[in-house]
């Protein structure tokens, strides 16, 4: 009776282990998969100031008032500053659908999809004391998942 409570008890801590561990490795994969977001949309943004520099003017001026997400305008409104890590973001969304059109299909959407979609990608635009800042809202493992770009 003892030897299979033993078994038991090994069994339920393996199990407890190995999900914990599968459950790391997804925030592990979602985390590689925002930081390539992040570096697709500042590479976009890096060109659009040299092959599109009207869009690029336009996208830099409307991040300048503080953190604003990245989907659809005219379906984000609302407040949307509690799904962004540090809770700051703009009640409203910027638009890239267009400016974006030369370079990818459609908007880049955090991997969450239970939270962020097409109108609320989960990834924010700010400029502050003259650096463009591309991120994540919600990264899983790491802090945070941001890039900057001096202007």
């Amino acid at each position: 009776m003892k030897n299979k409570l033993i078994i038991a008890f090994v069994i339920v801590v393996l199990l407890i282990i190995g999900g914990w561990y599968w459950q790391n490795r997804l925030q592990v994969r979602n985390d590689e998969q925002r930081l390539r977001d992040v570096e697709d949309i500042m590479q976009i943004l890096v060109e659009m100031r040299t092959n599109q520099p009207e869009w690029f003017a336009q996208i830099v001026g409307q991040s300048a008032a503080g953190q604003i997400m990245i989907g659809r305008g005219g379906d984000c409104s609302g407040s949307f500053g509690t799904q962004c890590l540090n809770e700051s973001l703009k009640d409203s969304c910027l638009d890239l659908t267009q400016p974006f059109s030369n370079y990818m299909d459609s908007l880049l959407v955090d991997p969450d999809r239970s939270t962020y979609n097409i109108n609320q990608t989960g990834y924010y635009l700010s400029v502050h004391d003259q650096i463009l800042e591309v991120g994540a809202c919600s990264p899983e493992s790491r802090e945070q998942i941001k890039l900057d770009y001096s202007l």
